[in-house]
């Protein structure tokens, strides 16, 4: 786009023919711009409605996604829920598995406690006697030799 280029007044005012070429020239370099201005605002004219088209079109796909966005978020937090839910469930049948162990632990307990005190309450004990501690065991006492010290 060519600038307009004003000449002093005192140019001007110096002959009647060059004044009037000057403006015929400064009418040109007008009339061009002008015409320009017209052919780019026509181009836009074209762009614009290319534009919002093409705006029209990325807002639907906005939508579009803020709606898979909401469905998503929706779908993340019930699997949330369903996994705190599973884990409360968990850590209670956990709980119970270990009470059963505990209860089970206890039972087998008492019961080896009890076995062992019925064992002690059923074989006689005596030291230094006769009899020996162990009465299954074979022991032949009617030969003392070999307790008798010489």
């Amino acid at each position: 786009m060519a600038v307009l280029n004003i000449s002093p007044p005192s140019v001007l005012l110096l002959e009647k023919e060059a004044f009037e070429a000057h403006l015929s020239r400064h009418r040109q370099e007008i009339v061009q711009t002008v015409s320009s201005l017209y052919q780019r605002l026509s181009s836009l004219n074209l762009r614009d409605s290319d534009i919002q088209s093409a705006l029209k079109a990325a807002l639907a796909k906005n939508n579009t996604l803020l709606a898979d966005l909401q469905r998503i978020t929706s779908e993340r937090d019930d699997r949330d829920e369903r996994l705190t839910d599973t884990m409360m469930r968990l850590l209670s049948l956990e709980k119970k598995v270990d009470r059963s162990k505990s209860i089970t632990l206890a039972k087998i307990e008492a019961q080896a406690t009890q076995k062992a005190t019925e064992e002690l309450d059923e074989t006689p004990v005596q030291e230094n006697g006769s009899v020996p501690s162990r009465p299954s065991s074979r022991v032949d006492t009617r030969n003392e030799s070999f307790l008798t010290v010489r």
